[in-house]
This record gives structure tokens, C-alpha cells and sequence, in this order.
């Protein structure tokens, strides 16, 4: 029979808006006790939604793992791990026993990939799904060289933050005439970034 102790991501943020003496309670009455403590024999993801990102890279970012031992704080721990890198919209882990150990099923709602209206290329120190999140570009941002040189300009100060100060981003696109009156159209946008040394 499953586990009825639920953990997601919307629950975490449930508990986050109480007070901190009621947290303290919320978070210690949770977990059932049947399973805290107990050695995790095995681990199985199920994903919802178009799986965007390979799994042995979401395994490699969670601590509960098989062999370690049930923790409902670990488990915290890994939907907020999981849910900051921008890979996953949500996630929630259910439990069932295994013998004298716990079985975990963890199911992983992914974040949707928007088609990206222009290129990356040069990024080594960061993932391509970082580097999207800091475009700050919205579902129905429009596309334009203004727009873009924004975009260009708050990737440059990205990496500056994260101690590239001499990283530089260039941004290249294509023109061609418009229908006639129309102002030219513009496509084929390219971030090429040169991250150069980390200080």
C-alpha cells in the first residue's frame, strides 16, 4: 500500500507561508514513522509530460538516493533542489515498503520548452536552460532587434555576475524586406558568448 505521506513542491510552499512555530509542527508531524530512517532500496522517476531532460541528470542533483536512508527533510530538500534549477514545475514523492526497507516513486512534472526564436552557442560554464531563464523572455514577448539587444545585454551581465567580468555576448541576426510599407523583418537571432576566465 502506498505511503499516504505526500511531498510536492505545492505543499513546500504551503508550509513556507506559516508561521515558524507551526512549521516546526507541520514538518515534524508529517512523515508517517513507518518509514524514517529506513534504507531506501530503490528509486523509480515517472515523469509527466514531455520528458525534457535526461534522468540520470536529475538523479545526479537529489540526495535521496538508493542506499541512503528515509528522510522527509531530504525529500524537501530535493523538490527544492529539483524546482530552483528550473528543470521540473513540480515533483512529489510517494513510498512503499520493501521488506524492512522503502521503496520511493518519485513523479516529475517537467517544466514546457518553449521553441526558442533564436540561437545560443559559446556557453560552457552553464546550461542552456540557465542561460534561458536569465532572457526573461515571456510565451508572448515579442521578437525584435530591441528586444534582443536587451536580452543580449542581460546575458552579458549575467556571466559578470557569476565572475566572468570580461565575458562578452554578441548578438547577430538576419534582415530582409518586408511586404511592401512594411518596416524590414528580422530573423535568425544568435547569441554568441565568449565567456573567457573566471576570476
Amino acid at each position: 500500500m502506498d505511503e499516504p505521506f505526500h511531498r510536492s513542491l505545492a505543499s513546500l510552499r504551503m508550509i513556507r507561508l506559516l508561521s515558524a512555530a507551526f512549521l516546526f509542527a507541520v514538518v515534524s508531524c508529517a512523515p508517517s514513522p513507518q518509514f524514517e530512517g529506513k534504507e531506501i532500496s530503490s528509486l523509480e522517476m515517472r515523469f509527466e509530460g514531455k520528458r525534457t531532460v535526461d534522468e540520470a541528470r536529475l538523479r545526479k542533483m537529489m540526495k535521496s538516493q538508493p542506499g541512503t536512508f528515509y528522510s522527509a527533510a531530504r525529500l524537501d530538500d530535493d523538490i527544492g533542489t529539483l524546482y530552483l534549477s528550473g528543470l521540473i514545475d513540480d515533483m512529489k514523492f510517494n513510498a512503499k515498503p520493501d521488506g524492512d526497507a522503502v521503496r520511493l516513486i518519485a513523479t516529475v512534472e517537467m517544466r514546457p520548452v518553449l521553441a526558442m526564436p533564436f540561437r545560443i552557442s559559446g556557453n560552457q560554464a552553464f546550461h542552456l536552460e540557465s542561460l534561458m531563464r536569465e532572457t526573461g523572455l515571456k510565451k508572448n514577448t515579442p521578437i525584435n532587434p530591441q528586444t534582443m539587444e536587451k536580452v543580449r545585454r542581460r546575458l552579458e551581465r549575467f556571466y559578470h555576475r557569476q565572475g566572468y567580468p570580461d565575458a562578452k555576448v554578441q548578438l547577430t541576426y538576419s534582415t530582409k524586406d518586408g511586404p511592401q510599407g512594411a518596416p524590414p523583418e528580422t530573423d535568425d537571432f544568435h547569441f554568441l558568448i565568449e565567456e573567457r576566465e573566471k576570476r
